[in-house]
C-alpha cells in the first residue's frame, strides 16, 4: 500500500457519489502524469470493496489496482474521512488494527475486487 502517495493527493480528491449514510461510493483522484482515476466502492457489512479504479479517458484499470489496493482508493478514503472529521489508520493485519482500535474507533476490512488483496482500516473520530 502506498499510503504516502495517497496522503499527498488526498486534498485534491473529489468524492461525488455517496450512499444514504453519506459514505463515499465514487471519487475522482489525480494520478501520475496528470491522469485522473475514477474509484468505485461498495460495502458488504464490515467489508469495504474497491470495485474498480480506472482512467475513464483511456478506459484502463490503474496498475496498482491490478495487484494490490491502489493509492487512488486510499486517497479517496482519506479525503472522505477527513470531510467527516475521521482519522484513518491502514493496517496489514487484523491484529494490528485491533491494537489501534483499543483507543476507540471502528475496524473495516478493505479489499480489492480485482486482486483480492486486503487490509484493515481503523476509523477514529478526531
Amino acid at each position: 500500500m502506498n499510503i504516502k502517495s495517497a496522503r499527498k493527493v488526498s486534498e485534491f480528491v473529489s468524492c461525488w457519489k455517496h450512499d444514504e449514510k453519506g459514505r463515499v461510493q465514487k471519487a475522482t483522484v489525480p494520478g501520475h502524469k496528470a491522469r485522473l482515476y475514477q474509484v468505485t466502492f461498495s460495502r458488504n457489512g464490515k467489508q469495504l470493496v474497491v470495485d474498480e479504479c480506472i482512467n475513464p479517458d483511456e478506459g484502463e484499470m490503474c496498475k496498482g489496482h491490478k495487484h494490490s489496493i491502489c493509492f487512488h482508493a486510499l486517497a479517496a478514503l482519506i479525503h472522505a474521512a477527513s470531510e467527516k472529521e475521521f482519522r484513518l489508520s491502514f493496517c496489514e493485519s487484523l491484529e494490528e488494527a485491533e491494537k489501534i482500535k483499543r483507543t476507540g474507533g471502528t475496524i473495516v476490512e478493505l479489499i480489492s475486487a480485482h486482486s483480492q488483496r486486503k487490509c484493515w482500516v481503523v476509523y477514529q473520530k478526531i
